[in-house]
């Protein structure tokens, strides 16, 4: 009975359900939802300790960059730009 329900592509449990429609939200006019995130990314000077093996000597001058986007739930039209941080 298994090698032929295998055949037939109905051996698993989740093939004999169809599946669910995706759940999505449409906006009816431009800028009316904006998607915003943000995301925090370290830069070094120098490779560190993983690199090089060495964790005496610390990165001097490092900082972070903000990068930010946007996304337009009408149009999906995305805007990203990245920004230096002071610590």
């Amino acid at each position: 009975m298994a090698r032929i329900l295998k055949t037939a592509g109905l051996h698993r449990l989740s093939l004999l359900e169809p599946k669910p429609p995706p759940r999505r939200f449409e906006i009816e006019a431009p800028g009316v939802l904006l998607l915003l995130d943000t995301k925090k990314l370290a830069r070094f000077k120098r490779p560190g300790h993983r690199v090089t093996g060495n964790r005496r000597r610390a990165s001097p001058g490092a900082c972070y960059e903000a990068v930010y986007a946007a996304v337009d739930a009408h149009s999906r039209l995305a805007y990203i730009a990245a920004w230096p941080t002071w610590r």
